[in-house]
């Protein structure tokens, strides 16, 4: 029992460096939609064109920029997420007194999943800041950032402040999108049938739950990137209103589709590299 967290840790670890490099086109592309109504930029239109885009101009490594810091982040998110979690449903078991998880309710898991994205989103937010700032295009800049340059930059801005920019839709929507994630992978996972299976059953939740966050996403992303190149929000309002106003509901959605596609595999991967680490250890 006292060495599980070194068993959670290290399984976190592999799932995040597999994941993460095998999903880091999709993310690219995906967080460039999102962000590109900021810069009045309409590069990236489809999966397909952004990928040819990226390619002509960057090149193939164009294709992983930030993904170490993307592998970086996950590091912490993933040994967090899973730690805390696995602790938290234990916790919950001997309150009710109850030997497996099939035993709870789904309240009690998604209550167990919000308090996880809860601390896990406060604690590695920085890092995500960061790596959306990385991410974008030499075209939207005009130069690249190296993850030293972009720290720094962020930091001569507002202090340590600046790097809870956007923090508030996160706060809002992440512990939301972790909790029904994880809530819904471990029901599935407690059921006696092929939903069980590690793979589908993240797959299921990942959709699920990037379906319903995905706005709040879009909205932290363009609050994470204000005052690059100049502020063009106020504040979280303002942000809204702007997207709004450009795109109406759509603008919220930029890039959703890819998003969708890659979920499944990525959450699913995430949580079948997990637990086959975690058995073998």
């Amino acid at each position: 029992m006292e060495d599980d967290w070194k068993k959670y840790i290290i399984s976190g670890i592999f799932s995040a460096g597999i994941t993460k490099t095998g999903i880091a086109p999709f993310v690219r592309v995906k967080t460039l939609m999102q962000i590109q109504s900021y810069h009045n930029t309409n590069n990236y239109k489809n999966l397909w064109g952004s990928l040819k885009y990226i390619m002509k101009n960057e090149g193939f490594i164009g294709l992983y920029k930030g993904n170490m810091i993307n592998i970086s982040k996950a590091i912490p998110n993933y040994c967090m997420k899973f730690t805390f979690n696995e602790y938290y449903i234990k916790y919950l078991l001997r309150k009710n007194g109850i030997n497996k998880i099939g035993g709870l309710k789904f309240y009690n898991l998604l209550e167990a999943g919000i308090v996880t994205g809860v601390v896990q989103t406060t604690m590695v937010y920085p890092i995500d800041l960061v790596r959306t700032r990385i991410i974008q295009d030499r075209n939207m800049l005009g130069k690249d950032f190296s993850i030293r340059q972009c720290v720094k930059d962020i930091y001569t801005k507002r202090g340590l402040l600046s790097f809870y920019s956007g923090f508030l839709p996160a706060i809002l929507s992440a512990p939301l999108y972790v909790g029904i994630s994880l809530a819904n992978y471990q029901y599935l996972r407690s059921q006696d049938n092929m939903l069980s299976n590690s793979f589908i059953a993240g797959g299921i939740a990942g959709v699920t739950s990037q379906t319903l966050t995905y706005p709040g996403d879009t909205i932290k992303k363009q609050l994470q990137i204000n005052g690059m190149k100049e502020q063009k929000y106020t504040g979280l309002v303002d942000c809204v209103k702007s997207i709004y106003k450009q795109n109406k509901l759509k603008g919220f959605y930029r890039g959703f589709w890819i998003n969708t596609l890659k979920a499944g595999p990525e959450i699913g991967l995430k949580f079948l590299v997990y637990e086959i680490v975690k058995t073998q250890l």
